[in-house]
């Protein structure tokens, strides 16, 4: 068994990144001096053994009276022997055994040349506060000469480093340095449990936002990107700044947030994470209102603050149109797409189709949305719902005694009688209908925390519809609004493998080509895409694409000729997360620019 030897200095992450490179089944994980023993005594490790489970620091507050108390428990070097036993007994399964030790220890005590060796590289200049935190917590510090000792030791047994700014800055760097250091030690990585290790490890060892400013207000569990964009570009700003991340989820918070915030700095960077839609008090009415109540509480902040620039990082797109004080710049980061990425890009498209199904396209609507009731009503008011299968969950606290018309913020004009007609005909159907997909709110309860599980969803919900069915009228979140958000629904349709009809923002489809998909013009009539007034958009999207929708022949012969097709946008949708990066980094740069003059 190949001892792997971990050189760092005292409060330098040395149990964190030696449990980091113990994860794999063929590396012997670390235990406890009185679990070493007890597997010794039953012959083995149990087969249940959970690695990750046993490495979780926020176990040790519970556990243990101090760091230091946890430290000293833990079998180490000198209980090779003891190891090795272990590792017979487990006829010899472990291949590797991975060792933290400090440079005092390192010269006193280790002997064995015939091991492989790296050490924790750290940049003090920026991190040297954080390191004096972990030793007051360890109780434990730089003893005499041990700097000097570390530079001799990496050098004289030519050791590898592993860059521990790396694995701090942000998800994306510390899986790139776990990658690159898994390679050096010939192990499989394994990035979901390297994950889980740091986000505990981070949750009770890491207070890095405070130290840079960087204040975390709320974060929904399934953000793994937009975040970590967010510290990596924020701290590339040399200057004077104060920066805040926020969920828009509850509401109450991002308004407080928005009209109450002592700002201090002269330059404001904020991080807003879902929609800015549905969250004021007043309902968004295309007749009547140019901005949502969200971006008028931020033009109030803006304006609140003359003498103060803000950066405005946000998953909606168009902001720059609706939002157009001089001292606010906004940078578009993906909407809700860009969730769960380490999930979704390992997502099993759906290129397997039923050709036997009866059903043509799928429409799926959870809440009730204006835009949604008036889509569905108009699919059942002109004959086309039945060629589809449709999803719809009524509010359960909404007045079922309520008019149709009522019940929307929308305003009918008279060149729209006959859309009326069949949507108020539509609207009388719904209620008598028993052609809709299974829904129900419980799905919430059941999933709990993880209400947006999307991947969830897709696998026991989703799937089985994609396989049914060759088109999808995609009703996603915002839609009348200028400023539009891009969700997993848009996401799913390209995994799905159907004809995308996409009830959106104005310009959705054309932002859908700039990411590099393809919209299958010749196939999908997209003209609807420029139409602003709500009620002609939705027809247009729906008459003008009535052959794909209810001719099953041509919609079945349109998938099989453009497969390939298929292919290439499943491929794009698992690499969108490079481009909004690219484009967030390049509006950072160009935003840069301009504080500077």
């Amino acid at each position: 068994m190949q001892n792997v030897i971990i050189l760092y200095m005292p409060g330098h992450a040395g149990n964190f990144v030696a449990r980091l490179f113990s994860l794999t089944d063929d590396t012997m994980p670390l235990l406890s001096q009185h679990y070493l023993q007890h597997c010794i005594e039953s012959g083995g490790i149990p087969s249940d053994f959970n690695r990750l489970n046993r490495y979780k620091f926020s176990h040790v507050p519970e556990e243990f009276d101090n760091w230091q108390q946890f430290h000293n428990s833990y079998a180490d070097f000198n209980n090779w022997p003891h190891y090795n036993l272990l590792n017979i007994f487990s006829k010899e399964k472990f291949s590797r055994i991975v060792f933290p030790l400090h440079p005092h220890e390192f010269i006193a005590n280790f002997s064995n040349s015939d091991s492989e060796f790296y050490y924790v590289d750290l940049d003090l200049d920026r991190w040297g506060s954080w390191v004096d935190t972990q030793q007051e917590k360890l109780n434990f510090y730089y003893r005499d000469n041990e700097h000097q000792q570390f530079r001799d030791l990496k050098k004289n047994y030519n050791m590898q480093s592993i860059s521990l700014d790396r694995l701090l800055e942000s998800q994306r760097s510390f899986l790139a340095e776990y990658n690159r250091v898994c390679e050096l030690m010939g192990v499989v990585p394994l990035p979901h449990q390297a994950l889980a290790l740091r986000k505990d490890w981070m949750s009770v060892r890491v207070n890095q936002s405070g130290q840079d400013k960087i204040y975390t207000v709320s974060r929904p569990h399934y953000d793994d990107f937009a975040y970590d964009l967010f510290v990596d570009l924020v701290k590339s700003y040399p200057k004077d700044r104060e920066a805040y991340y926020l969920w828009s989820n509850p509401p109450q918070t991002l308004n407080a947030f928005l009209t109450h915030a002592p700002f201090s700095s002269s330059t404001i960077f904020i991080g807003t994470k879902d929609s800015l839609e549905g969250w004021g008090e007043e309902t968004f009415n295309w007749w009547h209102n140019r901005q949502l109540d969200l971006e008028k509480i931020i033009s109030a902040m803006v304006k609140k603050h003359p003498d103060k620039n803000f950066v405005l990082f946000a998953g909606m797109e168009n902001l720059d149109i609706t939002l157009s004080e001089p001292n606010l710049y906004i940078i578009p980061w993906g909407g809700e797409l860009v969730n769960q990425r380490s999930s979704y890009i390992e997502l099993k498209p759906v290129m397997e189709k039923n050709f036997q199904s009866k059903k043509t396209f799928i429409c799926l609507n959870r809440n009730s949305r204006d835009h949604r009731i008036v889509a569905l009503s108009y699919l059942f008011g002109s004959g086309i719902a039945e060629s589809g299968m449709v999803s719809y969950l009524d509010d359960p606290d909404q007045d079922k005694s309520m008019p149709f018309l009522d019940r929307i913020s929308w305003e009918f004009g008279p060149e729209h009688d006959e859309i009326r007609t069949k949507i108020l005909q539509g609207s009388e159907l719904i209620k008598s209908s028993d052609n809709f997909v299974n829904d129900t709110f419980d799905i919430y309860h059941v999933y709990g925390n993880k209400a947006t599980d999307n991947i969830g969803n897709f696998e026991n919900r989703l799937r089985s519809l994609y396989q049914d069915s060759f088109v999808e009228i995609v009703s996603e979140s915002s839609f009348a609004p200028t400023s539009f958000i891009v969700t997993e629904k848009t996401a799913h349709t390209f995994y799905g493998c159907n004809f995308p009809i996409i009830l959106s923002g104005v310009g959705i489809i054309a932002h859908l080509r700039e990411l590099g998909f393809d919209m299958f013009d010749d196939v999908v009539d997209h003209s609807y895409d420029t139409i602003a007034n709500p009620f002609d958009r939705i027809v247009s999207a729906i008459e003008s694409n009535r052959r794909l929708l209810v001719d099953a022949d041509y919609a079945k012969q349109s998938w099989i000729r453009c497969r390939p097709r298929f292919e290439h946008n499943v491929s794009v949708v698992r690499n969108i997360y490079s481009w909004y990066e690219q484009r967030a980094k390049a509006k950072f740069a160009q935003i840069l620019g301009n504080l500077s003059r």
